[in-house]
């Protein structure tokens, strides 16, 4: 058997074909190497070929075992913890509204609606290529800023009979749209990131985006946002120098201090306040509350709570039904059991994406995860610390399980890239070409001007 006939019968036991020429061109080397080295032992040329291809093995079983390393990878394990999350969701529904048949069903059609959009809007992004999406990041930036100053103009922005023609269908709170954005945005300039892009990345970009965020009133979410491009830019250093812990532990620390002091005089907020939560009405409704302040009831559920079934307390339960505190509610409605199963999936998922990241070898691919992740695993721990009165009271919802429809196909969008990622973690075999149109857009929005030194082109001419 020759060279080339080895090579198809390798080609014919992989399934997914962009991967047969790198597959070809690395065994047509290794067998190249091999025939030199029989070539100096004084074989003839064909029989050092014969002779190389006989020591590579068996074609077939290394056809099939290049198959399973090199072919698109789904993430079951992750895509298994969300279905738990969504059937939290869809428990909640029941339960609550199984007693008012015409709501209920209401309800219920609402949820699966979503759930289908959701399903819908993952698998269209999971077969998208990422990576396409990294020379896009000036793109991504400019319309999360957008719909922040268009919230600015319009606040609170609602949209209403959107969708289905339902009432309150979409309650839209930007900010949840535009972090996504940003990350995605940070992640694209920190994979071409170079030392003289430093302003240009940490300044203009970072503290800007940051500053820009702050102004939609949600404390909690902008230091999410700096934590998010933290850890991208601590990953990005750690690859450059394993040794840079230090520096690391240092830019968290006095990055994370300076925030939270710009934020608190920012906002003219106590300290106190800041960490033990606002106590009136109003202080509830500048910061995207629309019920009073439900301390009071709080403390009556966790105090009476049962460990599977309702608790007694079903009037101070009703007054906490809502999305922010959608895990206390659960343990008040379901009981300990079923909200620590809960904590555990979400522990899980946290588990889940820090794992899939350390096996992504694609930069960009890296920091979507770790900058994504960070967002999820940062707010689900947020909201379910503030649900047990560990943390200060912010408008952060339980991803998957929130009742927020909006915010539920963010979430589809920011796994779906997640698991596109993980997809394609070992067939990155060459750049994707750039989307024309948003190529377009962007040579509309951001025409760079090449400025020509005088003294480089009379060099080049003399040349």
């Amino acid at each position: 058997m020759n060279a080339k006939e080895f090579l198809n019968n390798v080609s014919k036991e992989i399934r997914y074909k962009p991967a047969n020429k790198y597959i070809s061109d690395e065994l047509e080397s290794h067998i190249e190497e091999l025939k030199n080295d029989n070539l100096c032992k004084g074989l003839s040329e064909e029989q050092a070929e014969e002779t190389a291809v006989e020591q590579m093995g068996n074609a077939k079983k290394i056809g099939k075992r290049l198959n399973r390393i090199h072919r698109p990878k789904l993430d079951w394990k992750l895509i298994f913890l969300i279905a738990v999350l969504i059937g939290f969701r869809i428990v909640l529904d029941i339960v609550n509204y199984s007693g008012h048949s015409g709501y209920y069903s209401l309800k219920m059609n609402r949820t699966i609606k979503y759930i289908l959009i959701g399903g819908i809007l993952t698998v269209i992004i999971y077969f998208f290529d990422y990576r396409r999406s990294k020379n896009c990041s000036n793109l991504f930036f400019t319309i999360a800023t957008a719909i922040l100053i268009f919230q600015w103009i319009n606040a609170p922005l609602r949209i209403d009979n959107m969708i289905f023609g339902d009432m309150y269908l979409l309650n839209l709170r930007v900010w949840n749209v535009a972090i996504p954005l940003y990350i995605i945005s940070f992640a694209g300039y920190m994979a071409d990131y170079k030392k003289e892009d430093f302003w240009y990345t940490i300044i203009l970009f970072a503290m800007s985006s940051v500053l820009i965020y702050l102004r939609s009133h949600s404390i909690t979410n902008t230091l999410i946002l700096i934590v998010s491009y933290l850890t991208i830019v601590a990953t990005k250093i750690l690859k450059n120098n394993k040794k840079s812990i230090k520096k690391v532990v240092t830019m968290y620390g006095g990055t994370l201090s300076i925030s939270i002091i710009a934020i608190l005089l920012m906002n003219n907020i106590d300290v106190p306040f800041f960490f033990y939560g606002w106590t009136t009405e109003e202080d509830y409704a500048y910061n995207g509350y629309w019920y009073e302040n439900t301390k009071e009831h709080e403390d009556k559920i966790l105090n009476d709570l049962k460990w599977v079934g309702t608790t007694d307390e079903q009037e101070e339960l009703y007054e906490t039904n809502s999305s922010h505190f959608r895990f206390l509610y659960i343990l008040g409605r379901l009981g300990i059991i079923p909200g620590a199963i809960l904590a555990v999936t979400i522990i899980f998922m946290c588990v889940r994406i820090v794992r899939s990241s350390k096996n992504i070898k694609d930069l960009y691919g890296k920091y979507l995860i770790i900058g994504l992740g960070t967002t999820y695993i940062m707010q689900s721990i947020i909201h379910i610390l503030m649900n047990l009165k560990l943390w200060i009271r912010s408008d952060i919802n339980l991803p998957f399980v929130a009742e927020g429809n909006l915010y539920f196909l963010i979430n589809c969008f920011t796994f779906a890239i997640i698991l596109s990622v993980y997809r394609r973690k070992d067939i990155n075999f060459e750049e994707p070409k750039k989307s024309k149109l948003a190529a377009r857009i962007e040579d509309f929005l951001f025409e760079e001007v090449e400025e020509k030194e005088e003294g480089v082109e009379v060099t080049n001419a003399y040349k």
